[in-house]
């Protein structure tokens, strides 16, 4: 056992060094059109939790989330059906096990955005950076706008909800979000036999021509700066 332990720290240390040798970068974005930096994409096409990376919570330190697009509200005051905002906005507050949290545009297409963003740049991410980013409560996911809907309605008709989520989507979505949110929302409010009531109806299409109103590069401009935002909190060469 001792010598099996021996043997691959030996082996250990020559990856490393062989790495150094030859300048090889895990995060830095490959030239075949792809943004690999971590987390890598899995390879289903979807970006995968974050594994063994460092621990990125919220400032009250909430338990982290499933990395799905199924968020269930939390917290001690009451959300309304309808009611929209940011992650960070709504995360404190809960309307009992009723409602999710819709992101809109879907959580992963906008991540994907920021990684197609992030390649086109040159920019190379270090393990702390891309975590505080792409993490269940990164800065993605927080300053994603959601709208309060019921379970059911969520799972039923949204056109994000887990596996209805596909690679081909997410990739099509992350190239045009305001398109994405006018498909998102438009399927929900078409839909027939949903559990909304008249009031949450009204709300939501208010939320929805909100959300609809904002175009793509305002998304890609806001991904941009939380990209900055991102790099000069946790700036390269002070570990992770």
């Amino acid at each position: 056992m001792v010598l099996d332990l021996l043997l691959g720290l030996l082996v250990f240390g020559a990856v490393v060094v062989l790495a150094k040798v030859i300048g090889w970068n895990p995060l830095k974005p490959p030239r075949n059109g792809r943004v690999d930096v971590y987390p890598l994409e899995s390879d289903d096409g979807r970006i995968p939790s974050l594994g063994s990376a460092p621990a990125v919570k919220s400032e009250d330190e909430t338990p982290p989330l499933t990395g799905t697009e199924t968020t269930t509200i939390v917290g001690s005051q009451t959300l309304e059906c309808g009611e929209d905002g940011s992650y960070r906005e709504t995360k404190k507050r809960t309307a009992g096990n009723k409602f999710d949290r819709d992101h809109i545009p879907s959580k992963a297409a906008l991540q994907q955005a920021a990684k197609d963003y992030i390649f086109e740049n040159g920019i190379t991410l270090s393990e702390r950076q891309a975590a505080a980013l792409f993490g269940d409560y990164g800065l993605i996911s927080m300053a994603g706008q959601v709208i309060v809907t019921p379970k059911g309605d969520h799972k039923a008709f949204s056109q994000t909800y887990t596996n209805k989520n596909t690679p081909e989507k997410i990739e099509r979505d992350a190239g045009n979000l305001q398109q994405a949110a006018e498909e998102d929302t438009r399927a929900m409010e078409e839909a027939e036999g949903k559990e909304m009531d008249a009031d949450c109806v009204e709300k939501y299409r208010a939320a929805a021509r909100r959300i609809r109103a904002k175009t793509h590069q305002e998304y890609i401009d806001d991904l941009a700066k939380l990209v900055d935002d991102v790099q000069a909190k946790y700036p390269t060469g002070g570990g992770i």
